[in-house]
């Protein structure tokens, strides 16, 4: 009775495995799809997580550039100073004596009046200057012979002489009636001619230059600029938007002069070899033709021509653009807007108007981009503490222009 009673027992309790059996293979399959979803959110959350962290890495490493960059400017343009100095003595043959720091009562009215110089505000840092050595400092015009002139290829040069020479020539004219000799019209002539270095060979020469637009600040700089009457050059990248496609025809349409700045910007393409350069080369400058009808014949250096960041030679880059007529403009003053730390418009606009008085020619860099939202508000101060010097005037870059390069052409080359 025991032993039957012991078998009921068991058999009773045998369907109780199965049930718990089942129930723990329930919570494996929880604990799997616990596991499978974690895993899912991981490979998710993981790429997010490391693409931020890249982000951020990026950004700090371009501000270390920037910041490199912007030592570099300075450096260079102290060292041009320092050489400036040492080389003329004291100043007397680089410099632009200033009687007494008064505005010119003359060109303050002609700037104003949109009868101010025929050219343009250009930027530039350079360590030589070309036009000063050859022995031509003191008119400001380069004595090198170019191959490919602006009046002729970009119509820029001619735009900014016509402004004036329709001056001169409504000044001439009412003298040039019916008794007016043939001298007196030939003399016009030969005026309406001459470029604006030509002009003001006695007067302190100012060039601002906008580097790496067009942007959304580009239109903004350019209406500033027609306020004043006075003419900038554009040194611009290759962008394929279409604001930025209006903004070089615009630049064109208002007498600035368009140069280029390469057309990816990298440094590392670009300069990989004389080949990647010329390539760049080439493509900007189809694509300003093709986006304006006009063919650039002036080109900056990304990082200028001295840069340090070059694979190849810059002496064989110079060559593939003196074989194109294409003349290189560096810098020798900087407004600053180019480090990692944002300067007030009131610090650029200092860094431009206390370091441009020592020269007989200025190149200003500065830059037309997005967040440079403090070189458009200084640029007004900019533009009238300069009109206000006595005996300066702002010019465009024209192939008379002198050559302020940080890298001298080796003579084979020229």
């Amino acid at each position: 009775m025991f032993l039957w009673r012991a078998h009921m027992a068991e058999v009773e309790k045998a369907p109780e495995k199965p049930a718990r059996t089942q129930a723990e293979r329930r919570r494996r399959i929880n604990r799997l799809k616990k596991i499978i979803v974690l895993t899912v959110i991981l490979a998710i959350l993981l790429p997010v997580l490391l693409c931020i962290i890249l982000f951020f890495k990026v950004g700090r490493l371009e501000q270390k550039v920037q910041e490199l960059e912007a030592a570099r400017e300075v450096r260079l343009a102290a060292q041009m100073s320092d050489s400036r100095r040492l080389s003329s003595g004291g100043g007397e043959a680089g410099y632009l004596a200033q009687a007494d720091g008064s505005a010119d009562p003359v060109m303050g009215t002609n700037a104003v009046d949109g009868v101010s110089p025929d050219g343009m505000l250009m930027g530039g840092t350079p360590m030589y200057d070309a036009a000063e050595e050859a022995g031509t400092a003191e008119n400001g015009v380069s004595g090198e012979e170019v191959s490919e002139p602006v009046s002729d290829d970009t119509g820029q040069a001619g735009d900014g002489a016509d402004l004036h020479a329709d001056d001169g020539a409504a000044e001439d004219g009412g003298q040039s009636e019916d008794g007016t000799d043939a001298d007196a019209q030939s003399e016009a002539e030969e005026d309406t001619e001459l470029s604006g270095e030509q002009q003001y060979h006695d007067y302190r020469k100012v060039y601002l230059t906008f580097d790496d637009g067009p942007s959304s600040n580009t239109e903004e700089i350019l209406d500033i600029l027609d306020r004043y009457g006075v003419k900038a050059t554009f040194f611009v990248v290759g962008k394929t938007d279409e604001h930025s496609q209006e903004m070089y025809r615009l630049i064109l349409e208002r007498g600035h002069t368009l140069g280029m700045h390469s057309y990816s910007h990298r440094y590392g393409e670009i300069y990989a070899s004389t080949e990647a350069f010329t390539e760049d080369l080439e493509k900007i400058r189809s694509y300003l033709y093709d986006m304006t009808g006009v063919t650039s014949c002036f080109y900056r250096f990304p990082g200028g021509s001295s840069n340090a960041l070059s694979s190849t030679d810059v002496q064989e880059l110079i060559d593939v653009l003196n074989e194109r007529g294409i003349i290189y403009f560096d810098w020798n003053v900087v407004n600053g807007d180019a480090g990692s730390v944002q300067l007030s418009a009131a610090q650029l606009a200092d860094n431009v108007t206390n370091n441009m008085e020592r020269y007989r020619t200025a190149i200003v860099l500065m830059h037309d981009a997005s967040g440079k939202h403090a070189t458009v508000e200084a640029l007004p101060v900019i533009i009238e503490r300069i009109l206000q010097m006595e005996n300066t005037v702002i010019l465009p870059i024209t192939e008379d222009t002198a050559r302020i390069q940080q890298v001298k052409a080796d003579e084979e080359s020229e």
